[in-house]
């Protein structure tokens, strides 16, 4: 997370957008973990299961790379181990 925040930082003024899609039950409780982390990360709590069910979620973290017109482009399994490993990937899609 702390590496999505600092890519949703850096890119959001040029129209990346992120959003943070949590599999909990706990709306109350991811509140509280976002506001304690100083996350500022849109987040979707998925109490239904809604998300997981529509994008085939196996594993967290898992990360989708949707371009402009609504296409997955790439997905990552796993966490990131540097800000650069995730732009490397987000090139494919963002100018």
């Amino acid at each position: 997370m702390p590496l999505v925040q600092q890519l949703y930082d850096k890119y959001q003024n040029r129209g990346l957008i992120v959003l943070n899609i949590n599999l909990s039950n706990s709306v109350s409780g991811v509140a509280k973990f976002m506001t304690e982390k100083n996350y500022t990360i849109p987040t979707l709590v998925d109490v239904q299961g809604n998300a997981r069910h529509d994008y085939k979620i196996q594993y967290v973290p898992t990360t989708y790379f949707i371009d402009r017109d609504g296409f997955i482009r790439d997905k990552s399994v796993g966490g990131w181990q540097s800000l650069e490993q995730i732009e490397q990937r987000l090139s494919k899609i963002m100018p």
